[in-house]
């Protein structure tokens, strides 16, 4: 397209710092008349905007929505409606406009047959499904992305379908299952060198099996993938993770000592990096028990107290948790005026969890993806309606016009049949009778 060619030009001339700038291409959008190159560059400076959480596109976004919906440019205006979802979906969190715009999306790339955005469409509704709580759809719809991966070899996408359906199945509790759409998520991302991929699935697959009581394979895995990890980038805090499941492993085989270094290593190293990430509080959890079960119960509580330093406002429940075993050491150690202030502050943010809008969020999703179905209905109903009225109103304007014609021969034809009638008066009794009939004839339609 000659849009695409003018920008890939622009990248590759003299002036290829400059013109790639948003400055740039804002001063060319003003000089611009040809309507696929001012529509290229709306969607460039959009992109550049939308793709880092800045609003500043969004206006950049509707001119070349409006451009191309007024020319009705169907693979023109695609990619603009499924920009419009990334940027509802992952930075303001307006999933009712984000699934109204994916699903706009989905329909002009299915009109163009561009099946690799449509199945991004897909895959981005039905991760919609299945956060809203709708897994027997969301089952149906991933499957249907899976089966048009294979058809395009689109390992990636392959990969990242399989791994939400083995959240899918967890959030189901059938962890065998669940196993399985993990392993198979692993196999994609290692097939295209994905570390960070292969690793997210393989983290899940070691939490599974040791849920379910696979207790070496899960450590021989850990300790497979942590010598994987020296030779290659990935993830820091993945490396905590499985640092930490590896001391897990350690203490439930009875091995204490190897517990307490991998546990505690392992969540120095989470609270040094995030600590008010999630994770680390579930680890301090963990680790202030383990001490506390050993006799280090003063130790536990010091470092309860430095995690509970960084506790964020509104909190989840596994902070809370804590938070809360910080209260029962505290107890246990006869520190009554602590262990009642710290039980004050576990009841003032279980209350505020309750209203939370970070609680609150799966909630909301699911009443605006319910309200965006239902505009979408609501719009498909107009759209049907219309289509029918407008064919009723042409078959009926159809039937107006058949009988103003008949109406019309009738007319001619009595006209006909008197003159003759005047001049051939032999004939008179005849014409009679078939002038008596289109009397008739018109006295019915009429």
């Amino acid at each position: 397209m000659k849009g695409y060619l003018l920008y890939s030009l622009l990248m590759i001339t003299g002036s290829i710092a400059q013109a790639s700038s948003i400055d740039s291409l804002k001063i060319a959008l003003e000089y611009q008349t040809n309507t696929e190159e001012r529509g290229q560059t709306l969607y460039h400076i959009a992109y550049s905007y939308l793709t880092v959480g800045d609003s500043s596109g969004l206006s950049y976004l509707t001119s070349g929505i409006n451009l191309f919906t007024k020319n009705k440019d169907e693979k023109e205006l695609a990619p603009f409606y499924y920009l419009k979802g990334y940027y509802h979906r992952n930075f303001d969190r307006n999933h009712s406009q984000a699934f109204i715009s994916f699903s706009i999306a989905e329909k002009l790339y299915e009109a163009v047959e561009d099946l690799t955005m449509l199945n991004r469409c897909k895959l981005a509704l039905a991760e919609y499904q299945f956060k809203s709580g709708n897994y027997k759809l969301s089952k149906i719809e991933f499957r249907e992305v899976e089966a048009t991966c294979i058809e395009l070899g689109a390992i990636s996408d392959l990969g990242y379908v399989h791994e939400q359906l083995g959240y899918l199945y967890k959030k189901e509790n059938d962890l065998t299952q669940a196993i399985s759409e993990f392993e198979i998520s692993q196999a994609y991302f290692a097939q295209i060198n994905d570390h960070p991929g292969e690793l997210r699935a393989r983290l899940e697959l070691i939490k599974l099996r040791y849920q379910k009581g696979f207790i070496q394979e899960a450590e021989a895995t850990i300790k497979r993938t942590l010598s994987e990890m020296n030779d290659k980038s990935g993830p820091i805090e993945i490396k905590d993770y499985f640092q930490f499941l590896l001391g897990k492993i350690h203490q439930s085989q009875g091995d204490l000592l190897a517990a307490e270094i991998q546990l505690s290593r392992a969540y120095q190293n989470a609270f040094s990096r995030a600590p008010y990430d999630t994770e680390t509080f579930r680890m301090a959890r963990t680790l202030g028990q383990f001490l506390h079960d050993q006799g280090q119960t003063e130790r536990a509580i010091q470092l309860l107290e430095s995690q509970a330093e960084h506790l964020p406002h509104p909190s989840n429940e596994v902070q809370l948790s804590a938070l809360s075993l910080l209260g029962q050491l505290y107890e246990s150690q006869s520190k009554f005026t602590e262990a009642l202030a710290t039980e004050r502050r576990v009841s003032e943010g279980k209350l505020a969890m309750a209203t939370a809008e970070a609680q609150a969020d799966q909630a909301r999703q699911m009443a605006e993806i319910t309200l965006a179905q239902k505009i979408l209905a609501d719009e498909e109903e107009v759209a049907h309606f219309e289509a029918k009225s407008n064919q009723q109103a042409w078959a009926m304007g159809g039937v107006i016009v058949a009988f103003l014609m008949a109406m019309g021969w009738l007319f001619w034809l009595k006209e006909k049949h008197r003159k003759q009638a005047e001049a051939n008066s032999t004939h008179w009794e005849e014409l009679g009778k078939r002038y008596k009939a289109l009397e008739d004839a018109l006295s019915m339609m009429g």
